[in-house]
């Protein structure tokens, strides 16, 4: 049976495709190394051709909630069997029923998790024009380049605090 056909009838979702991988005696102390669950090798030479590993198109009729990929990382505690560490992220959300649409959602799920986004480069010789851009009409009102430093067209900071006027710009 169609597994759209099966949601219809049972009411839940149910995967198109679904990989299920699990190291042996993962929770009761398997061996070290690395398992990857799905692994996409694209290779594309033809001159004016483009390429993508995974191409993921969402649409919805109506005002219901999307978003293109939603994952989640958690640790968990064999001992009690419940989460210490949780990440969920989300991309490409249009969420109509509560007026919000994002590029990308990243929710701290369980503890006290370090950085929400990191920018960096992998070798000495790799790095980034810019950080982070905001462009609005082709127009660029906000960067960080990859020393650090912001470039912004105008800049408003709602509220200066004691920490912010401390810091010096240090040449």
């Amino acid at each position: 049976m169609h597994p759209a056909r099966q949601e219809a009838l049972c009411g839940i979702p149910l995967p198109l495709f679904f990989v299920n991988m699990t190291k042996d005696n993962w929770w009761t102390g398997g061996h070290v190394g690395e398992v990857d669950g799905l692994d996409v090798f694209v290779r594309q030479n033809a001159p004016d051709s483009d390429s993508s590993g995974i191409l993921i198109n969402v649409q919805n009729q109506g005002n219901g909630f999307l978003s293109a990929t939603e994952f989640a990382s958690t640790i968990v505690d064999p001992v009690k069997n419940v989460l210490t560490y949780g990440i969920d992220v989300q991309e490409g959300v249009l969420d109509h029923l509560n007026g919000d649409d994002i590029g990308a959602v990243y929710t701290a799920d369980y503890g006290a998790l370090g950085t929400g986004v990191l920018i960096q480069n992998s070798s000495p010789s790799a790095s980034w024009q810019y950080a982070i851009q905001y462009a609005r009409n082709a127009n660029v009102l906000f960067s960080v380049d990859g020393a650090g430093n912001i470039v912004a067209s105008s800049l408003y900071l709602r509220s200066v605090s004691a920490e912010w006027r401390s810091l010096e710009r240090l040449d």
